[in-house]
């Protein structure tokens, strides 16, 4: 009986033996096919697996573009044209227009009455350079209550057969006396030609033109008349004299 209880035993123990070996060669079987979070001996970690491209140098910089080949260069695109600018007049004139200058025209109704022996200047290379300029607005009242004027220089020039004038506006005086220093304002430039006679010019557009159309020469001075188109429309008389 004893034998037999001996017996039992010790095959139950071969049994468990055998089981334990079973169990530890499937592990060790099985253990390279884990996702590399456990496996390998001493539980270490699988390595990560290669990802088929070689690892970067260490201290390796970015990869850099290779040049282009002789003859195959990639197009570029023109550079954007910078929009046209117009700059203001860089002009100075100079002088020193009064009101005393102009008496003959204010007295004389506008007209060169009151200049003795004033003859006509029909060559317009007469008529360039540097003049006083007086700009009479509604002296008759058409427009507005009361009458102003403003006294200033001009420049007239024949520039490759274009007119320009510069006009730089000095003082505004209204009828009642009263006067407004405008000279802090940058002359302006106006393009233009002369007038279909010949014998006068034009400067500016529709809505802001000067237009001179007769000049003269008396007593040593020269003279000129005309009109100024503005866009609102009330009118307004120019008188030039030098010097």
């Amino acid at each position: 009986m004893k034998k037999l209880q001996k017996a039992k035993r010790l095959a139950r123990l071969t049994a468990i033996m055998l089981v334990l070996v079973l169990t530890a060669a499937m592990s060790v079987g099985c253990g390279g096919g884990n996702d590399g979070s456990s496996g390998g001996a001493g539980g270490e970690p699988s390595p990560p697996a290669p990802t088929g491209g070689p690892e970067p140098e260490e201290g390796a910089g970015p990869e850099e573009t290779p040049a282009p080949e002789p003859g195959h260069e990639p197009e570029q695109e023109p550079a954007g044209q910078p929009e046209e600018t117009v700059a203001p007049a860089d002009y100075t004139l100079s002088g020193d227009p009064a009101a005393a200058d102009f008496a003959w025209y204010m007295d004389g109704g506008r007209t060169t009455d009151l200049l003795p022996g004033a003859a006509p200047v029909t060559d317009m290379a007469e008529a360039m350079g540097d003049w006083k300029l007086f700009i009479w607005i509604d002296p008759d009242h058409i427009a507005y209550n009361e009458s102003s004027y403003s006294l200033g220089l001009v420049n007239i020039d024949d520039a490759g057969g274009a007119i320009t004038m510069v006009v730089q506006e000095l003082l505004m005086v209204d009828e009642d006396g009263t006067t407004q220093d405008i000279s802090m304002f940058e002359a302006e430039k106006f393009t233009g030609a002369l007038l279909p006679d010949q014998k006068g010019v034009y400067a500016g557009e529709s809505w802001n033109r000067y237009t001179v159309s007769e000049f003269y020469a008396a007593g040593g001075k020269q003279y000129g008349l005309g009109i100024l188109e503005v866009q609102s429309g009330e009118p307004c008389y120019i008188a030039l004299v030098r010097p």
